[in-house]
């Protein structure tokens, strides 16, 4: 009878441990990226390219997703045991359970600092719905798991930029616009760049006007969100042919934004709701806590980032708060400006 019960106890915990199709089946979302040896993936060009979701299907198939917003492509996968197969890859899934996945890189390299080791969550199965955010002041492979859903660009972005034409252009051109909540492209601007022709600025505006979105969703409803994109045109010369490319980067990723002069309701009270419990973790001593809601908020209240980073700088994480002062100074904040001149010889 015993040995029963013990069986019965340890049924759950062996289904853990014996992934199946079923479980791992959905929409799989990475929140965190790190090395093995838990140094960080550090995304130098601001690029997001650490980014992933992984669409797994019933039938072994699915998509990848490497674009927060574009292009995500056609894979298959297969299941063994503890490690999972993808397009080739193979990765152990360390921890496997309904709604979080660890997975690490099968590598025959003994340098820990070149395996990867990435945190899923799954957006179907978890209380809310979530999508990884990237980490606008420190650039880095860190991904928030929030209450928002991004807005997802129904053309692949190849398609939407394919008949752009841009010889002998080098330069910039930073876009922002508005997805509203039926997937509509609103309030389109881009940045003043003389090296940049304007029949190739209308290109751009022409391209994205027309193209067409799934909305972003907070906590299941649609929500207006920003959208910045960062297009780069660059020239190269490869034993004497030219060579032109187009960069896309994202220097922050889809935050709620206003329409017109309205402030989207549903995104301004799940902001204020962040910054409220940040601001009661904070009297209460725990500043680790309190800078991870201060975090879910910054985009939208500005003095959550001075806050965050006072936070910081309690927990001893000077280059932090530094950060995020840094960030503050490059939007003119004198105030800021003065707490770097005070911490950053430190």
């Amino acid at each position: 009878m015993r040995i029963l019960l013990a069986i019965l106890c340890l049924a759950p915990l062996l289904s853990f441990a014996q992934p199946n199709s079923r479980q791992i089946t959905g929409l799989w979302v990475k929140y965190k990226a790190e090395m093995k040896d838990g140094s960080r993936i550090i995304d130098r060009q601001n690029s997001s390219e650490q980014f992933l979701d992984y669409q797994f299907n019933d039938s072994g198939t699915g998509k990848k997703g490497t674009d927060p917003l574009f292009d995500p492509s056609n894979v298959f996968y297969s299941l063994k045991k503890d490690t999972i197969t993808i397009n080739y890859q193979r990765w152990v899934m360390e921890k496997t359970f309904p709604d979080t996945l660890k997975i690490r890189q099968v590598s025959a390299d003994t340098d820990l600092s070149e395996v990867r080791v990435l945190y899923f969550v799954n957006v179907n199965r978890a209380r809310l719905g979530y999508k990884g955010s990237f980490d606008a002041v420190l650039h880095d492979s860190v991904y928030k798991a929030t209450t928002l859903l991004f807005p997802q660009c129904k053309d692949r972005l190849d398609d939407l930029l394919t008949n752009l034409h841009f010889n002998d252009v080098s330069g910039t051109l930073l876009l922002h616009f508005v997805v509203d909540k039926n997937g509509k492209v609103q309030e389109y601007g881009n940045s003043p760049n003389d090296s940049i022709p304007a029949k190739l600025k209308a290109s751009v505006q022409k391209a994205f006007e027309n193209s067409t979105w799934i909305p972003g969703m907070l906590t299941y409803r649609t929500v207006n969100v920003a959208v910045d994109i960062k297009l780069s045109f660059i020239q190269l010369e490869i034993e004497g042919d030219k060579i032109e490319r187009l960069l896309v980067s994202y220097p922050f990723m889809p935050v709620i934004e206003q329409l017109g002069n309205k402030v989207n309701s549903v995104g301004l009270e799940a902001s204020n709701s962040f910054f409220n419990t940040a601001a009661d973790e904070m009297k209460k001593g725990n500043f680790a806590s309190a800078a991870e809601y201060f975090g879910q908020c910054i985009e939208i209240n500005l003095k959550a980032y001075y806050l965050r980073a006072e936070c910081y700088q309690k927990l001893g994480q000077l280059a932090k708060a530094i950060a995020d002062w840094k960030y503050l100074a490059s939007l003119g904040q004198v105030k800021a400006k003065h707490y770097l001149e005070k911490n950053d010889h430190k």
